[in-house]
């Protein structure tokens, strides 16, 4: 088998340039924003990003080793049952791999590149709608390899019960509690950074 078949076992920069053959899906030229620059950094002298297609199957593989399937269950007194669920797609990498973070936003279509912690940044999903229509979907079509596919599965049941209005009564939070601690039991969450739970993204 070529390598370029086999993603899980390309370094990330290696499938980078592999992938980086195509269309475009980070419009070519575009240099990155004042909003998305790495800290310190003049927006103006940037380097511009390459144009980037990534292939279905490198984006199971990356995500499989870099990706995170996490459920939040914040107090909001404000809210009907005093919580709220928030539930979250997000990738994290050094600020010199950020074209990747802004190449996964275009594939998909929707979340955010914003910063993480220290040099890092992440691409994160939190909006309700863009999780069921886009990212769902994604990853029942290309299915993950490792145990990351576990996490999904489960993550994947909480985004379904919030469709049906489950976050909404006590019960069906306690339910998707339930969930929630069996994904922390089974490590398949680190805990949130800062940065990921003080930058808010509309999600019901």
């Amino acid at each position: 088998m070529h390598r370029d078949d086999d993603p899980l076992e390309a370094a990330p920069r290696e499938a980078l340039e592999r992938a980086s053959r195509g269309r475009n899906t980070v419009p070519a030229g575009e240099a990155i924003g004042r909003k998305d620059s790495p800290r310190g950094e003049n927006p103006q002298r940037l380097p511009r990003l390459a144009t980037m297609h990534l292939h279905a199957h490198w984006i199971v593989g990356f995500v499989d080793g870099e990706g995170c399937f996490h459920v939040g269950v914040n107090q909001r007194p404000e809210a009907p049952t005093g919580v709220q669920i928030l539930p979250e797609f997000s990738v994290v990498q050094h600020q010199r791999d950020l074209q990747v973070l802004h190449a996964l936003k275009a594939h998909f279509g929707c979340g955010q590149v914003v910063p993480n912690s220290g040099a890092c940044w992440a691409y994160r999903v939190r909006r309700h709608r863009d999780l069921l229509d886009h990212v769902v979907p994604f990853f029942e079509r290309h299915p993950l390899k490792t145990r990351k596919g576990v996490a999904f599965r489960k993550w994947r049941r909480v985004v379904r019960m919030m469709a049906e209005g489950a976050h909404l009564h006590s019960e069906g939070v306690a339910q998707i509690r339930a969930i929630q601690q069996s994904m922390n039991r089974a490590g398949e969450r680190e805990t949130p950074s800062r940065a990921e739970r003080d930058t808010p993204e509309s999600s019901v």
